[in-house]
C-alpha cells in the first residue's frame, strides 16, 4: 500500500507540504497493517496513522530503542488510542505518556501568522479531560500510564520519563512545538524518533515548522524526512 500525500486539508484550508524532504516511494510496515489498519478509517490509516506506526515498529521496537513514548497534544485522544494499540501489540509494558492543557490552545504568537479559523487561537479545540479518558472506556484500552494536564512549558521536568523512545508533537501552534522540544529533546535516547504535526511553511499552523527549524538550528539533527505534513527527526 502506497501514498504520496501532496497536500494536507483541514475544514477547506490547504497546508501545502515542504516538497524537498517528502518521503519517496514509503512502504508501510505489513505488520502493523495487519494488526492495526481495520482499526482505523482507511483515510486516516493512510495518511497518517500508518506512516506513524511504520516508523515506530522499524526505528524503535526493532532497534530496541529504550524508553516511554509521550504524546504532547492529543485533542480528543484518536492518535493516543492508535500509540496505545501499537504499544499493546507491539512493545507491550512500554510505558506511554500524554500531555495537553484540556483548556484548548494557548494564545498565538507572530511566528503563527495569520488566525484562519475560530478554533485556531487561544482556546479553541479544547476537549476535557474526562472526555478524553472516554474515548479509552469505550475502546476498552488501558489509559496512559500518565495523563499530564497543563500548558507543556508549565508542566514539571519530572512528569517528562527518561528516557524517551519516541515523541508525537502535536500542538499546532509556535509556542507549544517550541515548550515541546524545549521539555523533550535532551530527554531522547539515540535513535529515538521526534515526529511533528503541521510541518508547512504555509496554510493553519506556519508557526510549527518555525519551532522546529529554530531549535534544531544548532543541534546535530535535521528533519529526516517529511511525509505529508508529518515530519521525522532521528536524535543522535
Amino acid at each position: 500500500m502506497w501514498l504520496f500525500v501532496a497536500a494536507s486539508v483541514q475544514a477547506g484550508v490547504e497546508q501545502p507540504t515542504v516538497a524537498s524532504c517528502q518521503a519517496q516511494g514509503y512502504a508501510f510496515d505489513a505488520l502493523v497493517a495487519a494488526k492495526l489498519e481495520r482499526t482505523m478509517p482507511p483515510k486516516s490509516w493512510q495518511k497518517h496513522f500508518g506512516y506513524m506506526g511504520s516508523v515506530i515498529k522499524r526505528r524503535v521496537v526493532d532497534k530496541n530503542v529504550p524508553g516511554a513514548v509521550v504524546e504532547l497534544g492529543v485533542l480528543s485522544g484518536g492518535t493516543s488510542r492508535t500509540l496505545r494499540r501499537f504499544i499493546d501489540a507491539f512493545s507491550p509494558g512500554r510505558p506511554f505518556h500524554v500531555y495537553d492543557s484540556f483548556e484548548g490552545l494557548p494564545a498565538r504568537v507572530q511566528a503563527d501568522g495569520v488566525q484562519q479559523r475560530a478554533v485556531d487561537g487561544k482556546g479553541g479545540m479544547a476537549v476535557s479531560e474526562e472526555n478524553f479518558k472516554k474515548g479509552f472506556f469505550a475502546h476498552n484500552l488501558t489509559l496512559p500510564e500518565g495523563i499530564h494536564r497543563g500548558y507543556f512549558g508549565n508542566i514539571p521536568a519530572r512528569e517528562y520519563p527518561k528516557p524517551i523512545a519516541f515523541a508525537f508533537f502535536d500542538g499546532d501552534l509556535y509556542t507549544s512545538i517550541m515548550q515541546s522540544f524545549q521539555k523533550v529533546y535532551h530527554k531522547m535516547s539515540p535513535g529515538g524518533v521526534i515526529m511533528v504535526h503541521d510541518y508547512t511553511e504555509s496554510g493553519l499552523f506556519p508557526g510549527a515548522k518555525k519551532a522546529i527549524d529554530e531549535f534544531l538550528a544548532d543541534k546535530p539533527e535535521r528533519v529526516h524526512e517529511c511525509f505529508g505534513i508529518l515530519a521525522l527527526v532521528v536524535k543522535q
